[in-house]
């Protein structure tokens, strides 16, 4: 394993273990280099404790790193499944969309994936968890 694989999973490690008692099931991190741009992509797929009404959620995280471990581009999707119907909540940087924070954007409509609104202030990994977190901790219905 190399340092920048050292680096980046011990942020993964530490998030877990911070939010252990929301997590059903210990998650399987897979990191891979692309050969030709030279990022690693982070692929984490975390199953969530059931919610009172929205029951058995997951985190859908998705980032890529540059060569000096910055993060370029990243995908948080909070969701009941991996169809769009099941969207919750997703955070992304992938693409414009003509809003005002591009390409930072939020898909914000519960079932429904495609309308999405200007994110603001859920740029990284911990404030997407955070968000999430508040509604398992409380069991408050989305939105």
């Amino acid at each position: 394993m190399t340092g920048e694989f050292v680096v980046i999973s011990y942020k993964y490690t530490n998030l877990i273990s911070k939010y252990s008692s929301y997590i059903a099931t210990p998650p399987l991190l897979n990191l891979g280099v692309d050969p030709y741009t030279n990022e690693t992509k982070v692929v984490l797929n975390i199953e969530f404790t059931p919610h009172p009404t929205l029951g058995v959620t997951k985190f859908r995280i998705r980032e890529w790193y540059d060569s000096n471990d910055d993060l370029v581009q990243y995908r948080y999707c909070w969701e009941m499944n991996s169809k769009p119907a099941g969207n919750i909540s997703a955070w992304e940087n992938e693409h414009n969309h003509g809003l005002s924070t591009d390409p930072h954007h939020r898909h914000h409509v519960l079932y429904d994936r495609k309308p999405v609104e200007a994110n603001h202030d859920i740029r990284t990994l911990e404030q997407a968890f955070e968000f999430v977190i508040s509604y398992l901790s409380t069991g408050n219905d989305y939105p």
